[in-house]
Parts: C-alpha cells; structure tokens; sequence
C-alpha cells in the first residue's frame, strides 16, 4: 500500500501546487479520486471509498458536474453496496455519453441487485463497445451466477487471455 499513498500524496501535491489550474487541474482531482478507490480496494478500508466520494464532490464545487466525477461517485456508491444509487448514475452516463465504463457500472449494480437478465444485456454492449479482460471476466461472473458453467469457464479463460503481465493484479 505503499505505492498508493505515494500515488495518493503525488496528487495531492499536484493539486496544491496548480490551485488556480481551471479546468486543466479537474484531471488531478479525478486521479486522486482512482487513486483513493485502488487503495481501498488494496486495503478494504471503506473511508477511503468516503474520500474518493468527496473528491467527487470538490470536483463538482469546481468545474460544475461532469461525467468523470460522476462515474467516480458511480464506483464509490457500487463499492459502498449503493447498488440502487450506483444504478441511477450508471444510467445517467448511459444515456448521456454510453462509454464503457458506464455500461461495465450499470452491469455490475444490476448483477448485485439481482437483476440478471438486465445485467447480460449492460454486459452485452459493455462487449460490443470493449471486449477485453474486463467485459470477459465480468460475463463469467454472469454466466457462472445463471448456471452455464461451461460458458463461464469459457469466458474466465477469454479474460486471462486478455490481461496483460503490466497489470498483474487485475488479471489475477
């Protein structure tokens, strides 16, 4: 955990120093928010997902509401079992930008409220716009949880495939 609280400082300089930044110190804030996230995912320290949310939160006081904080707020609710919370904003970004990562967030809120069959069809475009190790892997757990457990062994063995040895532990 020591890499992320110097990733975590870092950014913190960064936006002390470019305080008068405008827009372009919007990005800072939005990496220490990731960088907030991954250490609580590395620790399972839920106040750091708390300080994630607040970075969100100065994100929207400064440069006005944005996807980006959005989609940070998104994981933060996800991750804090939000689910409904996480739902609403993944919707949000679907409707109004449709990356990826949007459909990756409506996925996963709608798989743990169990609503299977929205969260294969979420998975589906997630697919479409990003086939990789994220939407594979995300399709295991799908396939698992509606008993094709061929499909996702498939799926799992599509995602290792799929990562990188630069990323190590998400392909873990």
């Amino acid at each position: 955990t020591e890499r992320e609280d110097r990733e975590i400082l870092g950014w913190q300089r960064r936006i002390r120093a470019e305080s008068g930044a405008g827009k372009q110190g919007q990005g800072n804030f939005e990496r220490l928010g990731w960088a907030y996230v991954a250490k609580a995912r590395r620790t399972l320290d839920a106040g750091y997902y708390k300080l994630a949310e607040k970075t969100a939160d100065v994100m929207d006081a400064r440069f006005g509401p944005t996807d980006d904080a959005l989609l940070l707020r998104g994981h933060v609710y996800h991750n804090l079992h939000r689910f409904g919370d996480a739902e609403a904003v993944a919707r949000r970004l679907v409707a109004s930008r449709g990356l990826a990562f949007d459909y990756a967030l409506l996925s996963d809120a709608l798989m743990e409220q169990g609503r299977l069959d929205e969260a294969v069809a979420a998975c589906s475009q997630l697919m479409a716009l990003k086939p990789g190790l994220e939407a594979y892997s995300r399709a295991a757990n799908l396939r698992w949880l509606t008993g094709d457990l061929a499909g996702a062994i498939q799926a799992m063995e599509a995602a290792v495939r799929a990562g990188s040895p630069l990323d190590a532990t998400a392909t873990a």
